[in-house]
This record gives C-alpha cells, structure tokens and sequence, in this order.
C-alpha cells in the first residue's frame, strides 16, 4: 500500500454539519496561493490521492478530506447524495477559515466538485474535473463496475490493496449505495452553472470515461481547457502522477 512522507503532511478532524470530517493537508510555509483542496472519487478515500500531493506539496497548500461515509470521517448508515456531499464540503471549508480555494474532484468526486462550484461559485478560483464519472454514456452500474474491473489491469498494482483498505472502512452496503448516487446525479445539470476557470483532464486508456464525455463537458464550459494524460488510466492521480501533477501546476500558475 502507498506510503506518504509523515513528514509533509500533518492531519485534523473537524466539524461540518452533523459529520467530522478527516483531512490531511501541507500547508506550505511562506506560500500564498489558494488552498488546492482534492476531492476523492466513490468507494476509496484520501489515500488514493496521495501520491500526486506528494507531487504538489511543496509548491501547493494542500487539502485532502475524506468525504462523509469514507476513510476516517463519519461514518453513515447511508450513503449520502452529491448534493448533500457538496453542502458538507462547504461546511468543512468553512470551518476550516477558507474564503476561496482551488478545487479538484475525481472521478466521482468531479461530480461533487462540479456540483460546489455551481452551488458556491464565489469560492472557487480555478476547478478541475478529473477522470469525470459517471460517464452518462455508460448507462448501467453493472457496466461501470466491469469497466472499474478491467481498468484495475492498467493500474498499478498496489492501486487494488487501497481500494480493498477504503472498502473496508466504509462497507460494501454503503459502497453500493455510494455507485448508485454517482450514476443517479447529472453534472450536466451543474455545468452551466459553473463560472470557475476549469481544466477537463482525462487518462488516455481510462475505461470508465470517454472521450465523448470530456469533450462534451469541456465545451459545455465557456473557456475550460482540456487535456490528456497519455497512458493514463482511469486513477490518474495515483499510477501516473508524475504526468498528472505537472498539468495541475501548469494550470493553478
């Protein structure tokens, strides 16, 4: 399993509503850029992003929460909606002393991101929606779950033993009923509401979300900018972040 440096990255617990949610951040010294707060995808957590803010720790503040129901925050005995997951979100922020922020999502955390940013646009600089699922392409959860399945082959092969780790947290209950809020919403609902800068950003053999869908969403936001992470599966944020990390940098700057 991926081990992150103790030495960057310190944690806190904090309220948000009826939940506390678990963080793990750098707040790099002397830096007075945004906080660049990463939102994790369904069934995992935190750990999965850590590799690529291993990559952005030392130029970046970053933020790390798990969401309600993941990793080592509140548990709930079900799996709470997008929108709900945004309204928490913002409350952690608040009560975290943040105004503004650069905000990431993947995979199903894009649809939580997307869904803040339309919600509370004034506090977010810059979005990026990464590896966006669910692909309304893809119709069925069966078909997602095969597609989760094959790309675990492209990944690398410590990527299976974090999801088994998150799954354990959260239980295989709440992690079905978390797969069926993810297909349940539409971020294409979001996407005209969203004045955030944003930067579409997909692995090029990710078997989860098409090129279609990125296109799609890409255009639908006025002035976004898209990009491919060549070889790069559906976690691009965790088997290539040496490619995926610079293209973050490169946008925040």
């Amino acid at each position: 399993m991926y081990k992150f440096s103790q030495d960057k990255f310190k944690t806190y617990d904090t309220p948000a509503l009826d939940y506390t949610i678990h963080c793990t951040y750098s707040d790099v010294v002397g830096k007075a850029k945004l906080p660049f707060v990463m939102v994790h995808g369904a069934l995992v957590s935190r750990r999965y992003l850590m590799p690529t803010a291993e990559f952005l720790a030392t130029d970046l503040r970053v933020y790390i929460p798990d969401l309600a129901g993941h990793g080592g925050s509140t548990k709930v005995p079900h799996a709470l909606p997008v929108r709900e997951q945004a309204k928490v979100l913002h409350a952690w922020m608040l009560n975290s002393g943040f105004t503004q922020v650069n905000l990431l999502g993947h995979s199903y955390g894009s649809s939580i991101a997307g869904e803040f940013a339309a919600e509370f646009p004034d506090m977010v600089n810059k979005l990026v929606l990464a590896s966006p699922a669910a692909d309304p392409n893809v119709k069925s959860i069966y078909m997602q779950f095969l597609r989760l399945f094959l790309d675990g082959f492209l990944e690398l092969p410590t990527m299976p033993l974090v999801l088994i780790r998150d799954l354990y947290d959260m239980g295989m209950s709440n992690a079905f009923e978390t797969a069926h809020q993810m297909m349940v919403y539409q971020l294409r609902d979001a996407l005209p509401l969203i004045k955030a800068r944003t930067l579409v950003i997909r692995g090029e053999n990710d078997l989860l979300v098409s090129q279609a869908w990125v296109e799609e969403i890409a255009k639908t936001l006025h002035g976004a900018k898209l990009e491919i992470v060549k070889k790069g599966p559906h976690n691009i944020n965790f088997s290539t972040p040496e490619k995926f990390a610079p293209a973050l940098i490169d946008f925040l700057d």
